[in-house]
């Protein structure tokens, strides 16, 4: 499978930095328990090559096992890993099993949930049966325990996905911008050296009502990056901040594929035309692959990474987790931390706001000569305020990931597709009623993929499609602009 394009940038953009949105095999999979300096957001006490969580939970030792504090939800999947003895007894096959009636009898875990070589145990909690449920298990004389697990009633919901087409008119392109705008979806510029070999990216805006017929709002003025107007018009993108706030779509800062920090905000009512509001935010350090959302009236921005080969004395290279706000785009105040600070990331799309919070889930770090081992993230994080974050989920069942799309949709919290070095593309979709149990979003064939684009039209309907989508059957291999509906069933 094809998953990413080489690509070198107007002589700056050197082979291996970015690779179809910059993924490169060589990060570090991360549950997200890296030390983080709260006054300046930079990585900090983790060497390059740590394990800090990842696929296998980490600094785990043996008796301690990663799951939610929360009560588990029925038919909800939780990662269970332990760290196995280092005793040598051959060939004996570690003994998990679960009970529902407080240890009176257990039942052996079905095999199919259990990952011997990673220790790890994806539990699905059963349907019914009990008030509690404990998993054990005995790996060479030693014991591990999760201790009783409070049963709470199924989050689990039915979809329905419907392939729209393969041939959206926009064509293939990732870190498209998503929003929905008085009814109408929005595709916001997006990143294919192939369609744009010298700007990478481009500035065009589309809009559909259905998500299959679409019409091309302006079109793409981004063709000459030394001759562009930046005062004028916004120049090309992938992956940047897109949110609606006060009754306009607004673009907030980009990538650094143009030699680059984007660090401009726009506005626009039709998304024919665009205002300026500013040309330099005044977030500091310079960065890009920031979180954006809209909250409380407010534009936030969320972390980010500056990288070395973009970077300047004045703006050096470094990866964050300090918080910003703006209520216009134009002056913008840092929020200081009070409690809980998650690592510092970037690289997560779209945003979500669920039960009146807003939301990190996943994301990771380029690699970068400073942090040469990149990162992915799993973990969840939540905030009322933007200054005191509560981590919702540690290890949860979905591989750590970034270019993962984050989304609220049918009263649920959603994590799509992504990228990790292990894994490459990843075609899974998960969903939580409440950030902390998780459920599979069955395989409707999608194309795996990261730097997807989702856009949530109403309380029962979700679009997502587009993004780094190669089909590749051994025959015939096509980067897809392919768009799917999902509906939520009663």
């Amino acid at each position: 499978m094809r998953v990413a394009l080489l690509v070198t940038s107007l002589g700056a953009l050197v082979a291996g930095a970015f690779v179809a949105c910059g993924d490169s095999p060589s990060a570090t999979s991360d549950g997200g328990t890296d030390a983080a300096n709260a006054d300046g957001g930079l990585v900090d006490g983790v060497a390059p090559g740590d394990d800090a969580g990842g696929f296998d939970g980490g600094k785990v030792d043996a008796g301690y096992l990663v799951g939610p504090e929360r009560g588990w939800a029925r038919e909800s999947v939780h990662r269970i890993v332990w760290k196995a003895p280092a005793v040598d007894a051959g060939d004996v096959a570690p003994v998990v099993e679960a009970t529902l009636d407080d240890g009176v009898s257990w039942q052996p875990v079905p095999e199919e949930q259990i990952n011997v070589a990673d220790h790890r145990v994806m539990f699905q909690v059963p349907a019914a049966g009990g008030t509690r449920v404990r998993v054990r298990i005995t790996d060479r004389g030693l014991v591990t325990d999760t201790g009783p697990k409070n049963l709470i009633a199924s989050q689990k919901r039915t979809y329905r996905w419907t392939k729209l087409t393969e041939t959206a008119p926009f064509g293939p392109r990732d870190g498209t911008g998503g929003l929905v705008y008085h009814g109408r979806l929005y595709a916001i510029g997006g990143w294919n050296p192939d369609l744009h070999p010298i700007t990478l990216t481009t500035n065009d805006v589309w809009s559909s009502a259905d998500g299959l017929s679409w019409v091309q709002e302006k079109a793409n003025t981004f063709l000459n990056p030394l001759t562009f107007d930046n005062n004028a018009d916004w120049a090309g993108r992938h992956f940047g901040g897109y949110v609606v706030h006060d009754d306009k779509m607004f673009i907030v800062g980009g990538d650094p594929l143009q030699d680059d920090y984007q660090t401009d905000v726009w506005s626009s009512t039709t998304g024919k035309t665009w205002t300026r509001v500013t040309g330099n935010w005044g977030v500091t350090p310079s960065r890009a692959f920031q979180h954006v959302t809209e909250f409380l009236g407010k534009i936030w921005v969320m972390g980010g990474q500056g990288l070395t080969d973009y970077g300047t004395k004045r703006d050096p290279s470094g990866a964050y987790s300090d918080v910003w706000s703006s209520p216009d785009g134009l002056s913008w105040t840092q929020t200081m931390p009070t409690s809980g600070v998650w690592a510092p990331r970037g690289i997560i799309g779209n945003n979500a706001v669920f039960q009146g919070r807003m939301w990190i889930v996943g994301g990771g770090l380029y690699e970068d000569p400073l942090y040469p081992t990149g990162r992915y993230f799993a973990d969840t994080w939540s905030s009322a305020d933007g200054a005191s974050w509560t981590r919702e989920a540690e290890d949860p069942p979905f591989s750590p990931r970034r270019y993962n799309s984050l989304a609220t949709f049918d009263g649920r919290l959603w994590v799509l597709g992504g990228y990790n070095d292990a894994e490459g593309n990843l075609a899974d979709n998960w969903y939580s009623g409440d950030g902390s149990n998780w459920y599979p979003e069955g395989d409707p064939g999608l194309v795996s993929r990261h730097a997807g684009t989702v856009w949530v039209l109403d309380a029962k309907t979700m679009f997502w499609g587009s993004g780094n989508a190669f089909y590749d059957d051994g025959v015939t291999e096509k980067w897809l602009a392919d768009m799917w509906k999902i509906e939520a069933i009663p």
